[in-house]
C-alpha cells in the first residue's frame, strides 16, 4: 500500500500524500544534471544527433567544450543551441525544476525567485521563456470537448480596439492592470444604482435599468480572476497575451496527470526558438479600452511540427 492509498480516507492528507509522490518521480527521473541532459537530448533529437546546419547525423562529442562536433560540416552544437535555454549558465535540473513548479501549480517570478534560489530579473525572463514554450501546445493534440480552449482579450465585442483618450484615464500598457480594467462588476456601485432604482419605482413609479452600448465587452470570465489571484495583481497588459496563454495551458490540462503536461512542456522548451531578455520586453504595447477576458472552444487542435 502506497502513501495515497494509506491516506484515502484523510483528503487533507492525500492530496499531500499525491503531491509528495509526484515530486518523488521528478527527483527518481531528473534527480541528476546527467539524467537531465539525457532526457533533454532524447526530446530534442528523438532519432538521434541531427546537424542544424547540414542535417548530417554523424558527430563526435568535444567533452572540452560539451559540444557535438558533425563530421560533415564540422560545425559544433551544443545541447541547448537554437533552443529556448540557448545561452543559459544555469543547470538543466533547474530549468526543469522551474517547468515542473510553473505546470504543477502555477507560480510567479516571486515563488521561483525563492524555490530556485534566482534572481528576481532572472526568475522572471524564465516565466516568460516558459509561456513562451506554452503557446504552440496550448491546446494538447489529442484534446477531447473540455480540452480546447482558448483565452483572448477584446475591449469589444466583436474583437475590435479604440483609441484612447484623456477623459477616460486609461493605465498606459506597462502599468498593473486594475479591477475595472479587466471589466470586474463593481458591486458597491451595483448596490447603490439598485438602491437609487428602487427609491425611483417607489416614490415615482419610474423604472430605470441600466443600458449596456452595443459594443459593450463580454461578461467576466473566470480566467480573469485566476490571473489576479496567481499574480497579485501585477499582470500588465503588455505581456498579457503570454499571460492568457499559460492559463490555456494548464486550463487545458486539468483533468489530465502533471506529468503528462510536464514532458510536454519539458519536449517543448527543446522545439521553441531562442528567446532573448531584450525581445521579452521589447513587446509592443497595445492601446484601447478596459478589456475582457472570454473563453472560446477550438473545433480543431493545432498541431506542432517538431523541427530537427
Amino acid at each position: 500500500m502506497n502513501s495515497v492509498e494509506l491516506f484515502a480516507d484523510f483528503p487533507g492528507l492525500a492530496l499531500l500524500a499525491e503531491a509528495c509522490s509526484r515530486d518523488e518521480e521528478f527527483e527518481r527521473c531528473f534527480g541528476t544534471e546527467e539524467d537531465c541532459r539525457e532526457w533533454f537530448f532524447r526530446a530534442r533529437w528523438p532519432t538521434g544527433f541531427v546537424c542544424p546546419r547540414c542535417g548530417g547525423h554523424v558527430a563526435s562529442w568535444r567533452p572540452s567544450r560539451r559540444v557535438w562536433q558533425c563530421a560533415s560540416c564540422r560545425k559544433q552544437t551544443s545541447l541547448t543551441a537554437g533552443t529556448l535555454l540557448q545561452g543559459t549558465k544555469k543547470p538543466l535540473r533547474t530549468w526543469l525544476e522551474a517547468a515542473y513548479l510553473v505546470v504543477q501549480r502555477g507560480v510567479n517570478a516571486k515563488t521561483l525567485q525563492r524555490k530556485l534560489g534566482l534572481t528576481y530579473k532572472v526568475a522572471w525572463a524564465w516565466s516568460h521563456k516558459l509561456r513562451a514554450a506554452m503557446r504552440p501546445i496550448a491546446i494538447p493534440e489529442s484534446a477531447g470537448p473540455h480540452e480546447r480552449y482558448e483565452y483572448d482579450a477584446s475591449r469589444t465585442r466583436g474583437g475590435g480596439t479604440t483609441e484612447p483618450h484623456p477623459a477616460r484615464r486609461e493605465p498606459c500598457a506597462c502599468s498593473r492592470l486594475r479591477a475595472r480594467d479587466w471589466g470586474f462588476p463593481n458591486e458597491m456601485q451595483e448596490e447603490w444604482d439598485a438602491a437609487v432604482a428602487a427609491y425611483l419605482w417607489k416614490r415615482f413609479g419610474e423604472r430605470r435599468f441600466p443600458v449596456l452600448p452595443e459594443d459593450a465587452p463580454p461578461a467576466p470570465d473566470p480566467a480573469g480572476w485566476e490571473l489576479q489571484a496567481t499574480y497579485g495583481g501585477s499582470v500588465t497588459e503588455k505581456h498579457l497575451r503570454a499571460y492568457l496563454d499559460e492559463l490555456a495551458f494548464r486550463g487545458n490540462r486539468r483533468r489530465r496527470a502533471i506529468e503528462d503536461a510536464f514532458r510536454e512542456l519539458a519536449r517543448s522548451l527543446a522545439w521553441t526558438r531562442p528567446r532573448s531578455y531584450t525581445t521579452i520586453v521589447a513587446c509592443p504595447e497595445p492601446t484601447g479600452n478596459p478589456l475582457s477576458i472570454f473563453a472560446r472552444r477550438r473545433r480543431r487542435p493545432m498541431r506542432v511540427a517538431m523541427e530537427d
